[in-house]
Order: structure tokens, then C-alpha cells, then sequence
């Protein structure tokens, strides 16, 4: 059974490619062409991975970065945030509900610590421009981290624990740094744009923090 293109060029498959195949047979003594798109996806991740920062002590100022995801400019990927959280362990307890909040930012930072993804796949291959920052240096040891929030468009807030006697009991819950339904619809990241995670509120220092973000790079 015989191939050629009909009408069209035979397309290789890849990103964002159909793949056309065209086939010729003989159904009673006459010669019949089909022809045959085969879909493939839009978009196919080069690298899945996951990121946390350290376990962070908690800060006095108002606005404090805590983490960063950016896509520097020439990466040549985009970058598909899926999923991300912080957790808090707070030791004191508080009648105050204080808020932590997601901005896009479009200055890639350049201080902090720069913190190494784990990829899903070892087959991936993780960009080096696409590149998460922190502001723990270490697990209880807090760095410089002087990126600037711009307008934060998400924002999660602790849970008011007003009794000394029963701040034992609780195990605080994760703060969604994104919307849930970014698990399906990610949130998309072009080059020379990131993502700020930040304390707005202060936070007492006897506390401990850690966020985390899972994301996926592909090609545009």
C-alpha cells in the first residue's frame, strides 16, 4: 500500500505540528486517494517539575518577598504554573489574620537563593533561564531578598488563633497561592515574566514557612 502526498507537503510531527499522511488503494479496479490529519498537541512539555523553598523564619516587615519563579528573557519556553502553596507553623498565637499574596512581575530578581528544581521525568530537560529564588539561605536562616511586588492579584490569609492554651492543637492549613483551577487552566509565564510570592502582612519571626510551586516548561 503505496504513500503520497496529495494536494498537500507530508509535515513532520512535533510541537505544535499536524502530521498529514495521504494513502492511495484500489477498491474495485479503481485507484482511490485518502488523505489523514492526525492531531497532535498544541503544546509538549520539555520539562515537568516541583520546587520548594527552605523552611523560612517569618519577618517583621510588611511586604516581604518570600519566593520567586522567573522566566528570563531568551529562555525560548514557556512556563506553565500548575500548582502553589505556603505552609505556616506558627508558634504564637494571634487574633490577627494575616495575608500572604501571588504578583506577576516583569524584573527578574537577582538576589536571594537560588533554589533547584526536581524534575518529574528524568528524561526532562529543565531550562537554565527559567530560574526559582527563595529568601532562606537554609532551613531557619533567612538571606537578602529584595524583589518588589507589584500589583498582587491573589492573596490567602493565616488562620486567627486567639488562645494561648489551645495554639498547641492546630496544624495549620495550606494557603492556595494560586486558584485551584490552575491545576487544569496553569497559569502561563512568557519570557521576561515571573511570579512573586510575599509576606503583606508581617509575621511573627518565631514562625516557619515554606512555599512550593510545581510548573512545566514547554515550547511556545
Amino acid at each position: 500500500m503505496a504513500e503520497r502526498p496529495v494536494g498537500v507537503t507530508d509535515v513532520a510531527s512535533g510541537a505544535g505540528v499536524a502530521q498529514f499522511r495521504t494513502r492511495e488503494r484500489t477498491v474495485a479496479a479503481e485507484v482511490v486517494s485518502e488523505q489523514y490529519l492526525i492531531g497532535l498537541r498544541d503544546r509538549v512539555p520539555s520539562y515537568r517539575g516541583m520546587v520548594s523553598t527552605f523552611r523560612t523564619p517569618g519577618s517583621a516587615a510588611v511586604n516581604t518577598a518570600l519566593m520567586s519563579l522567573f522566566n528570563l528573557s531568551g529562555s525560548g519556553v514557556l512556563v506553565a504554573v500548575r500548582a502553589s502553596r505556603m505552609q505556616a507553623d506558627r508558634t504564637v498565637n494571634s487574633s490577627t489574620a494575616r495575608w500572604s499574596g501571588t504578583s506577576l512581575i516583569t524584573t527578574a530578581p537577582t538576589d536571594g537563593t537560588v533554589l533547584t528544581p526536581v524534575g518529574f521525568d528524568s528524561a526532562g530537560s529543565h531550562s537554565a533561564s527559567v530560574v526559582a529564588r527563595g529568601l532562606a539561605s537554609a532551613d531557619g536562616t533567612n538571606g537578602t531578598f529584595t524583589p518588589t511586588a507589584t500589583v498582587t492579584g491573589w492573596r490567602g490569609a493565616g488562620l486567627r488563633i486567639p488562645d494561648a492554651t489551645t495554639m498547641g492543637h492546630y496544624q495549620y492549613p495550606d494557603i492556595l497561592m494560586l486558584p485551584r483551577t490552575a491545576r487544569d487552566d496553569p497559569v502561563v509565564l512568557r519570557e521576561g515574566e515571573g511570579l512573586l510570592l510575599s509576606f503583606i502582612d508581617s509575621w511573627p519571626t518565631s514562625s516557619h514557612f515554606l512555599a512550593a510551586l510545581a510548573f512545566e516548561e514547554y515550547l511556545p
